[in-house]
């Protein structure tokens, strides 16, 4: 471990030059990489040092250097979620069924310290993971294409989504598009959740991530690009999935969800967009084929319930077999 003294005088000038609040400049970058440019030189791991990146919230809602409890609260909890499906994502876990696997959300979880700044909120943020442990797995040093830990890689795939998305340029969207889509709808969720909350409490968030030997990313989110961003996802369905489904009608109306027995789980799905005369085909007990969109939706506690709306149905198909993992009653 890289505990001499002079490195620790190094890393120390490094936190003070980040906590002064001033991480929109990109001049930070040059003293951070020449600090680490000499722990090189002394043949100390660069990678020992943390990962580390701010939030900023700041905004008409602001109450001096204060702000309300529950709207950082949901701004933070927003960020940790979207961090946490960002590496899911990258790590081939895409659906929105089922709960994080337990290591994804090791890998990614985030410590917090918060602190005023002026007008503003600044968060703290930096992995709870110990970096060397992906790095160096068991001591062993990877001299070529090192691995990088999860929650750099998802910090920055995560701000760099968000830079793009509300400054996105017409020729840009087809490719943030193909992006979100290849990451799952779980981070297109999660995105529209951090959006919502930003735009629920009229705050700005400015992101900042420095990771060992790279240069500093940034993006800046205001209340109108967090609506955008929420109508981007919408639009283009980034934040659901379309699912295939056998089960037996339960309930059947006009006006309410209906029920819906899929394998052992009683589901309620909404049946809003079949046609009337798609509806009147079926009866109470019937065995049906089910096209099925799944999301997740974000209640105003903050709590999370997935769910489901019923596009088409069909008479059962003897060949077809259902997958009902994942599914739960909300």
């Amino acid at each position: 471990m890289a505990t001499d003294e002079a490195s620790d005088r190094l890393f120390a000038l490094s936190r003070e030059y980040a906590n002064q609040g001033q991480i929109a400049q990109e001049s930070g970058d040059w003293g951070r990489l020449s600090r680490e440019a000499l722990l090189r030189r002394a043949d100390l791991n660069v990678r020992e040092q943390l990962s580390e990146g701010d939030l900023r919230i700041h905004g008409p809602a602001m109450l001096g250097h204060s702000a309300e409890l529950g709207a950082v609260g949901a701004i933070a909890l927003g960020w940790q979620r979207a961090v946490s499906a960002v590496g899911a994502g990258l790590e081939q876990v895409k659906s929105v069924r089922g709960t994080l696997p337990a290591d994804v959300v090791q890998r990614t979880a985030l410590l917090l310290q918060a602190a005023p700044a002026p007008g503003s909120v600044v968060l703290h943020i930096a992995p709870k993971a110990i970096a060397l442990d992906e790095v160096e797995p068991a001591g062993a040093l990877q001299l070529y294409e090192r691995p990088r830990p999860l929650a750099d890689r998802a910090s920055e795939v995560l701000i760099s989504l968000l830079r793009r998305i509300v400054d996105v340029a017409p020729s840009d969207i087809e490719p943030v598009t193909e992006e979100l889509t290849e990451l799952g709808p779980r981070v297109g969720s999660s995105l529209s959740s951090l959006a919502l909350a930003l735009d629920r409490t009229n705050l700005t968030l400015d992101a900042a991530w420095r990771e060992p030997e790279r240069a500093t990313v940034r993006a800046t989110v205001t209340p109108s690009g967090a609506k955008w961003m929420r109508e981007f996802i919408a639009g283009r369905g980034l934040d659901a999935e379309q699912l295939r489904v056998r089960g037996n009608l339960r309930t059947i109306s006009d006006r309410e969800r209906w029920l819906v027995e899929v394998g052992d789980r009683a589901l309620r799905m909404d049946a809003s967009e079949l046609t009337p005369a798609a509806v009147a085909e079926w009866r109470v007990g019937d065995l049906v084929d089910l096209l099925v969109r799944v999301s997740q939706v974000e209640r105003p506690d903050g709590a999370v319930r997935r769910d489901y709306a019923i596009l088409g149905l069909s008479s059962p198909d003897g060949a077809f077999t259902p997958s009902v993992e994942g599914f739960e009653d909300d």
